[in-house]
């Protein structure tokens, strides 16, 4: 993904300060169409990788930490005072903060 997003930004800095002796023959029309072709793909693909995310209390609840009442008074808490999910539990000693590390750590790895 590093290699598309260089190669991307690579691009656009050829187009944008007129080295046109370096790109390949093509109209800014056709280089226009392959970063709008290029985003609705990275875009899709991203879509597709958050559904596969699972939030961090349906993770606490299948590990059999929390309850979803606890993870509903959570997500109020969060509403109100704009705290992160695992502050929150650590700081109602709902989760201990290596149990917030240990589903954090799940969670990336899911991504």
């Amino acid at each position: 993904m590093k290699e598309k997003t260089i190669l991307a930004i690579t691009l656009a800095c050829l187009s944008l300060f007129g080295f046109r002796g370096m790109l390949p023959k093509l109209s800014t029309s056709a280089i226009v169409g392959f970063f709008t072709i290029s985003g609705l793909i990275g875009c899709c693909y991203h879509f597709l990788q958050s559904r596969n995310k699972r939030r961090i209390g349906a993770l606490a609840m299948s590990n059999g930490w929390l309850s979803p009442s606890e993870i509903k008074q959570i997500r109020y808490c969060q509403k109100d005072y704009g705290y992160k999910f695992g502050k929150i539990a650590v700081r109602r000693n709902y989760l201990t903060s290596e149990q917030v590390a240990l589903i954090l750590e799940i969670q990336l790895s899911m991504a």
